[in-house]
């Protein structure tokens, strides 16, 4: 009898009943859910990259290029090459004004309705006119390159329709008016006395006339030729020799103050100068009015 109270361990078995945690395997099934999340993992993104690809539409941004048209209104920058024409291939002309006679660069005292200066002058108590100021010209190589040329009296006798480099003139007499070239007088007593510069009026440089030739010619033959500042006519504030403009490279001045051999007369008088570089190319030009009341 106490044999058969050995199976009672067999009631051990009864463990057997821990088997029932194999159903934590039903807890594994849980992944299987961690499935269909990568299954809605997958289809959005497949989904969406095809979205993307709507993005081809952005080649239609080439359709910007057609914006491009509207860079045409660069074209009108290429107006300004149009305006080399007006500055001339020859000598640009970097100042055209009045001085003092002791090289004050003088101020305009005005402007015409084209824009040209106007220096008033007032004419002397006793004489007719006004005299005792510098007329000042100075240049810088144009669009040719070469420098300006230096001839103030082109008097070949082969070529008497030859001009100067410097081309100045007035439309109305200075002085007398004298028809004769460069009688600008001379320290001989016995000289005759000096002469003025006939008008060209209206203004013109055009043509091949004889007179026009004369006229300028009389009138530059006047003009000392200054190849550096520090031999300008014209001083700083400070009273140091130098030119009118920075930017200038060349300078014709009068000999001396405007005397009474070609003073301006009462009224406007309007002046136009133009110069020629050493390779024979014209540059534009420049015009000042004097006053004289």
């Amino acid at each position: 009898p106490t044999i058969s109270f050995t199976p009672t361990p067999s009631r051990t078995p009864s463990l057997s009943p821990t088997p029932t945690i194999t159903r934590t395997f039903t807890q594994t099934r849980t992944p299987t859910s961690t499935i269909t999340q990568t299954r809605t993992n997958t289809v959005p993104p497949t989904f969406t990259p095809t979205r993307t690809a709507t993005l081809t539409r952005t080649p239609t941004l080439t359709r910007t290029p057609s914006n491009t048209p509207t860079i045409t209104s660069t074209r009108t920058h290429t107006a300004t090459p149009s305006a080399t024409p007006t500055l001339g291939l020859g000598p640009q002309i970097t100042f055209f004004g009045l001085a003092r006679a002791d090289g004050g660069v003088l101020t305009p005292n005005g402007t015409t309705p084209a824009g040209d200066p106007i220096y008033v002058r007032i004419p002397h108590p006793d004489f007719g006119g006004a005299f005792g100021f510098l007329i000042v010209g100075e240049a810088r190589a144009g669009a040719s390159g070469s420098p300006p040329g230096t001839n103030r009296l082109n008097n070949d006798p082969s070529n008497p329709s030859a001009r100067p480099d410097l081309q100045i003139q007035v439309n109305r007499n200075l002085g007398n008016g004298s028809s004769a070239v460069c009688d600008k007088g001379s320290t001989d007593p016995e000289a005759p006395p000096p002469g003025g510069v006939p008008a060209i009026n209206p203004p013109s440089f055009a043509g091949g006339s004889q007179m026009v030739a004369d006229a300028l010619n009389d009138f530059a033959c006047r003009f000392d030729y200054n190849a550096a500042a520090t031999l300008a006519c014209t001083v700083s504030e400070f009273g140091n020799f130098r030119f009118a403009s920075d930017r200038s490279t060349d300078q014709f001045c009068t000999e001396g103050p405007v005397d009474f051999g070609f003073r301006f007369p009462e009224g406007d008088t309007l002046v136009t100068v133009r110069w020629r570089d050493l390779s024979g190319v014209l540059g534009a030009e420049a015009r000042l009015v004097v006053r004289v009341p």
